[in-house]
């Protein structure tokens, strides 16, 4: 049936909040700190994410994120080529 007053935008994003809740990270503070930036719901919950996890690095592919992240400075953000050459790097040293 669905639930008519509730888009389905914020539903996905209900839903994927509760599963991150589910599997230990909880992310609503740092995301919406990262979305207060201009960064979008889904990608504020993935950074919020690896910021919980206390990555050394965020890899993805969106260039707009990658300006944002960058801007913002939390976090180390690249796209895969560079992330590769870096760990390649890492290794060589």
């Amino acid at each position: 049936m669905g639930f008519p007053s509730i888009s389905r935008y914020s539903w996905d994003y209900r839903l994927t909040l509760n599963h991150m809740e589910s599997i230990g990270c909880i992310p609503q503070p740092s995301s919406d700190a990262v979305e207060e930036h201009g960064v979008g719901r889904f990608d504020a919950l993935h950074v919020a994410c690896a910021l919980a996890a206390q990555v050394d690095l965020f890899v993805t592919t969106d260039d707009r994120l990658i300006k944002k992240m960058r801007k913002i400075g939390t976090l180390p953000t690249m796209l895969p080529g560079e992330a590769i050459a870096l760990v390649e790097n890492w290794y060589e040293n």
